[in-house]
């Protein structure tokens, strides 16, 4: 059994996170003279899958705006708004 912030990560996430960390641990108890450069934690699927299908981040931005210039526009729109807030519900 795991716990975890279900407020954080979903059960799939967990699952992959504990499944790494499993296949960690099984080939460190196998290969314990090993670098750590040898382990291995992407799977061989992973590994094949295309890379952009994983990281399909596209969002369409102002090209013609200079990042600093897209935060000051934000921030004239929405000053007062709260931009970051921590907090440990978990």
């Amino acid at each position: 059994m795991v716990q975890y912030c279900t407020e954080l990560f979903d059960a799939a996430t967990i699952e992959r996170i504990m499944s790494l960390w499993t296949a960690v641990l099984d080939f460190v108890l196998d290969h314990p003279d090993a670098a750590l450069s040898q382990i291995e934690i992407v799977s061989a699927d992973e590994r094949t899958e295309p890379l952009g299908k994983r990281n399909a981040t596209e969002a369409a931005y102002p090209a013609a705006e200079t990042v600093a210039a897209l935060f000051e526009q934000r921030v004239q729109e929405q000053g007062d708004t709260l931009a970051v807030e921590m907090s440990r519900r978990c």
